[in-house]
């Protein structure tokens, strides 16, 4: 045992009293944010994450599309939109017999869901306007004798 402790001591001796050589410990980053091009590397982790986004509300506005869409297809559904467009026929055409009809008036005005229609004769056209909820105005004028077949 004192001979392994005596050669042990006498090679680390030698070891110490040599020249010792070797090249200095340099570590490189691997990850190009520490290097030359650390922007195009943001920008495309950026991009990804904006793809990624964009693919998530995509897929999530398709799906709410789908739903209001099957909403739309029962025959409930179907039934209602039946039933309000012959509601709304049924009141365009009480208000052309108004207004063109034997028994018609020279003005009239009506409001239907927020929008008010009104209607004028004065002997030759039938000026009808129309006001939306937000105040936005149209107007048609019609000449009266003109609608002959």
């Amino acid at each position: 045992m004192r001979q392994v402790i005596h050669n042990l001591i006498k090679t680390l001796i030698v070891i110490s009293l040599s020249n010792v050589i070797a090249s200095p410990f340099t570590h490189e980053f691997s990850n190009p944010s520490f290097q030359g091009n650390a922007g195009a590397h943001w920008l495309s982790i950026e991009e990804k994450l904006l793809k990624k986004k964009a693919e998530i509300k995509s897929k999530a506005e398709a799906e709410a599309e789908r739903e209001e869409a099957l909403k739309n297809k029962t025959n409930v559904a179907k039934f209602f939109k039946n039933v309000e467009a012959r509601i709304y026929a049924q009141l365009s055409k009480q208000l052309v017999d108004q207004m063109f009809g034997e028994d018609s008036s020279n003005s009239g005005t009506v409001e239907i869901e927020g929008n008010t229609i009104t209607y004028l004769k004065d002997g030759t056209n039938v000026t009808l306007t129309v006001v939306n909820e937000d105040g936005a105005t149209t107007e048609i004028i019609l000449p009266i004798n003109s609608f002959t077949f």
